[in-house]
């Protein structure tokens, strides 16, 4: 997606439910989904880094970048990764609360890098009927817990939305959406994580009578690595592949704050050219599955006006976005 100027780079946005209409056609609902690993808040210390630095202006700090990014697609669900709770609360308010959150914090070990992967949704179109944590780990309910050998304790969020009338209309749309963040480092853990995950969700469906869900996350690995396989290989669809293709070398959406012109150090260090944030939808079962209307990775740059050359990166990921229509 080629950046853009923006017409004024200083005068911040106000969230309006008119900038993008919901579609309720054919029998399903148009929902758009984002995987957005929006980096801890604090890992990083420079200008454009740094999620609010006191010397920037706020036009062009990272915290106005997220909210940015997200006002450009207004998405229906954001998984987040990493966010501090300091951060989560920022992302609401700078979103006039037009989104409500979920999600718990893994555990620590210290107040500075508790992270989350929390769910933001629009509450204007989806009521929450039930949330809940787990870690990535053989006791999922202890926090701080991780596999043996994992390089961190990693958290995953998951809630239930129903859908709210559009413009009066009924048209009853249920799904269950799933946010979670892989080991960095360790294949091995990502594999095991891939497999609770597809225990999980299945469990999760079961018991909330969710036929319809969607599971976004930072993978730290692509499609070459067990992790991806094995949840394509239980009936998971890669909503990019599925509306793209193949996944080309320089389709990366770790940048590492640098942009298109980051070079991969390679999947021997858990850094591969290609993607690894990804949202997936499941594609199995007696009713009709959901279909991709589009999906696109946001290359952009940030000012609190929205894409803007001169402006900053979001986050050291690259945002996916993800248009689908769920069956009613």
């Amino acid at each position: 997606m080629a950046a853009q100027m923006a017409p004024n780079a200083t005068q911040p946005r106000t969230f309006t439910e008119g900038g993008r209409q919901q579609q309720q056609q054919g029998g399903g609902r148009q929902v758009t989904l984002m995987q957005f690993n929006v980096r801890t808040g604090f890992a990083d210390w420079g200008l454009q880094t740094m999620w609010r630095h006191p010397l920037a202006p706020f036009s062009i700090t990272r915290r106005a970048a997220v909210a940015a990014c997200v006002h450009e697609h207004l998405p229906d669900f954001v998984a987040s990764q990493e966010g501090l709770s300091w951060q989560l609360r920022h992302m609401a308010s700078d979103l006039d609360h037009a989104y409500a959150f979920v999600g718990g914090f893994r555990g620590g070990p210290t107040w500075y890098n508790d992270e989350s992967s929390a769910i933001f949704y629009r509450k204007s179109s989806w009521n929450l009927e039930a949330s809940g944590d787990f870690m990535l780990s053989p006791t999922p309910e202890v926090r701080y817990s991780s596999y043996p050998g994992a390089s961190y304790p990693m958290i995953t969020t998951w809630a239930v939305l129903a859908s709210l009338p559009v413009d009066g209309i009924e048209g009853h749309a249920r799904v269950l959406i799933v946010s979670t963040h892989l080991d960095p480092y360790v294949p091995a853990i990502r594999a095991a994580s891939a497999e609770q995950l597809r225990q999980t969700v299945a469990e999760l469906r079961q018991t909330h009578s969710c036929q319809q869900a969607v599971l976004l996350g930072d993978f730290n690995s692509d499609f070459e690595e067990s992790a991806w396989q094995l949840l394509k290989q239980a009936g998971w669809v890669d909503s990019w592949e599925a509306q793209n293709g193949a996944y080309p070398a320089g389709s990366f959406t770790y940048h590492a704050f640098q942009g298109p012109s980051y070079k991969p150090e390679g999947p021997q260090v858990s850094d591969p050219n290609h993607a690894i944030d990804f949202i997936w939808l499941w594609g199995e079962g007696p009713g009709p599955a959901p279909s991709v209307v589009s999906s696109k990775v946001d290359h952009q740059r940030y000012t609190s006006s929205g894409p803007c050359a001169s402006g900053v990166l979001p986050s050291d990921h690259y945002a996916l976005v993800t248009e689908v229509l769920l069956p009613l």
